[in-house]
């Protein structure tokens, strides 16, 4: 800490493979689309989180007795004097999903997923909730063949959250050295940020191509929360 101010920060980078994601109760992703090769669904795991940034800042404010600013009134200095503002924040990449074909099972395996071919990549260049990918780029494989598109080979939307808080401590001489009362607004989700979830990755085709809902994001959480509290340190 320095002047009363703390600054933490972190970066990880990961790559988690697998050859099918379970979330521990009914499992996270379907069976293999050739159950006999399960190689060939090698790929990102739906728990695969490359860039994680973590950070975290705290700051005792420059007011009041024993600071730089305002200290000399001690009834001034009652008002403005211990306060502490703190902030922590979390930023991920998006997620990588999993694209299906649904017009049923063009290769008579009777597997639960077929995956589509894919003739380009899909990704494009300013994606957002009406379109989140090129679904053009996965037409559904010829009838008795398996799609070629893998597992888990686009990502979805990114998160941030940022949490925030200011506390007032009070001196409290009688509860000891270290006694005081702390008074406190917390904020969870300042920014009350959108996060969306992943888009609609079942690619149908039919007549005039796949479905209107295909690419699209239909899901987001905002979660902004408040409270007021206090506490007793002795």
């Amino acid at each position: 800490m320095s002047h009363g101010l703390t600054l933490q920060s972190s970066y990880t980078y990961g790559h988690a493979l697998d050859t099918n994601t379970q979330n521990g109760w009914a499992g996270a992703e379907s069976d293999f689309q050739i159950a006999g090769r399960p190689d060939l669904s090698y790929g990102n795991a739906q728990i695969d989180e490359r860039h994680i940034f973590n950070g975290s800042i705290i700051y005792q404010l420059p007011f009041g007795t024993g600071k730089a600013l305002l200290n000399q009134n001690k009834l001034l200095s009652g008002f403005v004097g211990g306060w502490q503002l703190s902030n922590t924040w979390q930023a991920l990449t998006g997620m990588p999903f999993l694209l299906s074909w649904g017009g049923g099972g063009s290769d008579f395996s009777g597997s639960g997923t077929w995956y589509p071919n894919r003739v380009c990549n899909g990704s494009i260049g300013n994606p957002g909730i009406h379109e989140w990918f090129n679904p053009a780029c996965f037409p559904s494989a010829a009838l008795g063949t398996y799609g070629n598109a893998g597992r888990d080979i686009l990502f979805g939307p990114g998160f941030f959250n940022m949490n925030s808080s200011l506390a007032k401590s009070f001196k409290l001489p009688w509860l000891g050295e270290a006694g005081l009362v702390q008074i406190r607004i917390d904020a969870f989700d300042t920014l009350n940020h959108t996060n969306f979830g992943q888009p609609n990755a079942s690619v149908v085709p039919g007549v005039v191509g796949v479905t209107t809902s295909t690419s699209t994001i239909t899901s987001a959480s905002t979660s902004r929360n408040l409270q007021v509290g206090a506490r007793i340190v002795f």
